[in-house]
């Protein structure tokens, strides 16, 4: 809809205007252009867009110069692109503009998620009207909502872009920059959820025209494969421009996922010391501690003053390092030191004086896992990543040490549904299927094994009591519960490293315990209901009998199966996660049902 009507010079509604002859601030105007836009009913608080608007304007100053403001919020609560307007004559205070000219005219900008290309082509078209010195006296001379929209909603609107990667290069060409002034302005959080959602095409083009500093800080707010998709069309000397203001973890992540060829063409551009750091991460898998670890680090050597520490760490960049690291002649590590032991120390005293000695540390080798067993088992704020000899060739940062935790959670539980851990946006659709099929197939031969069952062998038990099949999916749906349950319980402690093997018998016992119990409550409902639902049928009892029997079964058979297969599987050295959601569930089906169905053959019904 919004893109028919920036064809037709129609971005203006007179029901979204806010014209007003009086002195105003800004936040009177935010409020009345917020009720006006959900006013026109697209299904939004005002409260919540309120919120949106005030946490961008958080960020930093709307104000662009030149009398205009642009305010703007994203949000998935409102289907179209919605533009209000407010115009002020006698000027809206509190807007702080860079130029210090009054604002008089404010635009809010309300943008579902998936429709960013259709909010940087309104944007650019209107901001583009706004600066015709004619259109703004126009608009500012206006006497009504009316007027304003008659201003502004001219044939000259009208915009046909192939691609919104024109809006740059067609502004230049007309010496003007609208659209990325407000991109120069956007902060680097917001501007990168609207990178993210352009087409890659799209995304390297705005990156690559911005300045390499302002790339690189939109870039490191940005999930890696979008970013890195936008890396590998660019050329190779822009991207390294763009990689040389980066921290070099970050460099090295962005880098990893490109080809080898890619790799090695944008290294050579880079300088000598990212290129380096970035070669020493590279040398490793992505999922141990070298791989995601940071080569530069906050480090003195045993010789140096507390003083001459403090002026390492006030010109140190990478602001995520809180430790020193105290080293030798020969790089090898001989202590650290917080931040805030060093400013509480004498300057004059020695650095070696005030280190601690006893440290956790990892060897470049080893996988995320047993870094996420570390943080589990303390609090830390980074971890020094060893050589050989002890030499210190890195360290992972707390952020780092955040990212693998939530990493490893993630990738847990997305195996628990049987798939595996992957970017829906940018993995091949093929290649997902690949990693979901298998174990479709494996619950599917379960399920149609059941199937055989009962056809050939339970066939004669449900024809004498019909009413058996009206409970087999709340039997197996509880067993099925309680088994995901008990499983997820032990991956998560398997997987921090809290759950050790002196601990199953006890863990065995807890969850056997803890199935039987919730079995007998579920069992007990299930029959009561049961026999209420059918309280006229002649062998209610044995019905009632046969449902509380099976649930407890299932519960007993699928906490004890959901408890000891993640124990079996990671003592094997298998990755527990990936199997044990499909197996449990296949499980609980076929026993829950097969025996639910073996009780009910030995109640003997009669037939009626």
């Amino acid at each position: 809809m919004i893109e028919t009507e920036l064809q037709a010079g129609a971005l203006l509604h007179g029901e979204l205007v806010f014209w007003t002859p009086r002195p105003t601030d800004k936040s009177t105007v935010i409020q009345v252009l917020a009720r006006k836009i959900c006013e026109g009913g697209q299904g939004m608080a005002q409260k919540d867009l309120l919120y949106a608007v005030s946490q961008r304007e958080k960020m930093g100053s709307t104000a662009l110069g030149k009398g205009i403001a642009f305010c703007h919020a994203r949000t998935d609560k409102i289907p179209n692109l919605t533009i209000a307007m407010a115009v002020c004559p006698e000027g809206a205070a509190d807007f702080a503009p860079p130029d210090g000219v009054p604002v008089k005219i404010v635009l809010m900008f309300v943008i579902p998620k998936q429709h960013s290309d259709l909010y940087l082509r309104a944007m650019s078209a209107l901001l583009r009207q706004l600066s015709n010195a004619a259109v703004m006296e126009k608009v500012l001379g206006a006497q009504s909502a009316a007027d304003v929209v008659q201003a502004v909603n001219t044939d000259s609107l009208t915009i046909d872009l192939d691609s919104i990667s024109e809006l740059f290069a067609r502004a230049k060409e007309e010496g003007v920059e609208p659209a990325a002034e407000v991109l120069a302005r956007t902060p680097p959080p917001y501007l990168a959820e609207l990178m993210e959602d352009l087409v890659p095409s799209d995304r390297r083009s705005f990156l690559g025209r911005m300045e390499p500093a302002r790339a690189a800080a939109v870039m490191e707010y940005m999930r890696i494969p979008p970013a890195a998709a936008a890396l590998r069309r660019m050329d190779c000397e822009t991207a390294a421009r763009i990689l040389g203001y980066m921290n070099i973890a970050r460099c090295a992540d962005l880098i990893q996922q490109l080809g080898a060829a890619e790799q090695g063409a944008i290294i050579k551009h880079l300088g000598t010391r990212a290129g380096s750091g970035v070669h020493a991460v590279l040398k490793y898998p992505p999922s141990t501690a070298g791989g995601i670890m940071t080569p530069e680090v906050l480090s003195i050597g045993d010789d140096a003053t507390v003083a001459q520490a403090l002026k390492l760490i006030a010109a140190f960049p990478d602001r995520r390092q809180t430790d020193l690291y105290v080293v030798s002649q020969n790089g090898r590590l001989l202590g650290k030191a917080s931040i805030h032991e060093v400013l509480a120390a004498s300057a004059d005293a020695n650095v070696a004086q005030i280190m601690q000695r006893s440290w956790e540390m990892v060897q470049p080798e080893q996988n995320e896992e047993e870094l996420r067993h570390l943080v589990a088992r303390g609090h830390l704020r980074s971890v020094p990543v060893l050589g050989p000899h002890g030499t210190l060739l890195g360290v992972v940062t707390q952020d780092d040490l955040l990212d693998v935790v939530e990493k490893g959670a993630s990738e847990d539980l997305v195996r628990l549904s049987g798939s595996e851990m992957v970017d829906p946006l940018h993995t091949p659709i093929a290649t997902r299927m690949r990693m979901r099929l298998p174990w479709l197939l494996l619950t599917l031969g379960g399920e149609l094994f059941i199937a055989l069952v009962i056809s050939k062998i339970f066939a004669p038990t449900l024809e004498k009591a019909v009413v058996l099949a009206a409970f087999i999916p709340a039997i197996m749906a509880t067993g099925g519960n309680v088994g995901l349950q008990s499983t997820t319980m032990v991956i998560r402690s398997l997987g921090m490293g809290t759950l050790k093997a002196k601990h199953t018998r006890t863990i065995v016992l807890g969850e056997l315990k803890l199935g039987i119990l919730t079995g007998a409550c579920c069992g007990v409902i299930a029959a009561v209901v049961a026999y209420m639902i059918n309280w006229n049928y002649h062998e209610v009892v044995k019905v009632s009998v046969s449902v509380f029997l099976a649930m407890m079964s299932a519960t007993f058979a699928t906490s004890l199966v959901g408890t000891l297969e993640p124990l079996i599987l990671h003592k094997l050295e298998f990755d527990p996660a990936t199997a044990c959601g499909p197996f449990v569930t296949m499980f609980n089906d076929i026993f829950g049902s097969i025996v639910y169905l073996l009780i009910a053959t030995i109640m003997n019904f009669s037939p009626k």
